[in-house]
């Protein structure tokens, strides 16, 4: 188990990393001590306004934890869920849900490879296909029952998350489109974000809202969205390359991000503050899915990719407003991005 400082986007100048002075300790991005010097009240003055405009520097300890199926061959497990105490992923060919460090075997029956994306409850979806040619088919796990989802007229679907009873993921249209879509009770509502996006993706669901990820050409780079009764917002890390949003668990929203390709750094989103969280020595990090404060997703290093479930350290503080003056604080599968299918 590893603890990792996350830091908020982008705000102290690189010459005040390390600075440190009688009364105060300045650390990268934010304040962690006592303010007794004018500096140090500049300094948290300032980063009160930078906290309002949703770029301001604060730090949120997590705790990360690999998760590796024992079954899997070494750097091939990808998590994508987590509710409760249940996370679930998948590894060559095979689904797996893990609970209080046992993994348990999930394959839709018949099925040549079964991808498991997302859970609620005790309720389970993903993504399955019968030969190697395909086609893809979403899939809902109640008890031992599977119930195949396929959208209508469409090439192939694929179950992304759940929410209750509803499901989001992906379709792909005869001319090669993928689009968005949302599933109530064999009811399915398209979801496309508005032009100049050609693709979408739907990842996450929480309530009514959705969020997914948007592109417009091959060539375009990815963007995050959230949709709520039919109005569409664009999410974008700040000064980022590209975005791809995963999941979304109450006013929280988690993805990736890059600045450089490939090289993937996860974040979290709360009322407009973005934070970049990244497993302690990894070359990329993709947060996957979120309960709560609970985050679960895949990372790489020299071995290949591992899964990880990160929780916040008990006795960490984060820079949370006003109160600053004491103490501051893709590898793409069947087009779904690295860190969702």
């Amino acid at each position: 188990m590893a603890s990792l400082h996350g830091l908020v986007a982008a705000v102290e100048p690189a010459s005040r990393a390390g600075v440190s002075g009688p009364g105060v300790l300045i650390r990268l991005g934010g304040f962690r001590g006592s303010c007794r010097t004018a500096w140090c009240l500049a300094q948290a003055v300032a980063a009160v306004g930078l906290l309002a405009a949703g770029i301001s520097s604060a730090y949120a300890d997590y705790q990360f934890t690999t998760l590796d199926d024992p079954l899997a061959a070494p750097g091939t497990t990808y998590v994508n869920g987590v509710s409760g105490g249940t996370v679930v992923g998948y590894y060559g060919s095979s689904g797996f849900s893990e609970s209080g460090g046992t993994y348990t075997p999930l394959g839709v029956p018949g099925a040549t490879v079964t991808e498991v994306n997302g859970i609620s409850g005790t309720t389970i979806v993903g993504t399955f296909e019968t030969s190697i040619s395909g086609p893809w088919h979403g899939f809902i796990k109640v008890g031992s029952s599977f119930t195949t989802l396929t959208a209508p007229g469409e090439s192939y679907t694929g179950a992304g998350g759940i929410y209750g009873n509803t499901v989001v993921g992906i379709e792909q249209d005869s001319t090669g489109i993928e689009h968005g879509f949302m599933e109530t009770g064999g009811n399915y509502t398209r979801l496309d974000m508005k032009a100049p996006a050609v693709n979408t993706i739907a990842s996450g669901i929480y309530g009514n809202t959705v969020v997914g990820t948007y592109w417009g050409s091959i060539a375009d780079h990815e963007h995050g969205f959230m949709e709520t009764g039919g109005s569409y917002t664009a999410i974008n890390f700040p000064g980022a390359r590209d975005t791809w949003v995963s999941g979304i668990s109450g006013s929280t929203i988690v993805g990736s991000y890059d600045n450089t390709l490939y090289q993937y750094h996860g974040f979290m989103e709360t009322g407009g503050v973005f934070t970049t969280l990244d497993f302690p020595g990894a070359t990329t990090t993709n947060i996957q899915g979120i309960d709560g404060s609970t985050l679960v997703g895949t990372y790489t290093d020299s071995v290949g990719t591992h899964g990880f479930i990160a929780v916040p350290e008990p006795t960490s503080l984060t820079l949370v407003g006003a109160g600053v003056a004491g103490m501051l604080m893709r590898r793409r599968r069947r087009g779904f991005p690295a860190a969702g299918f």
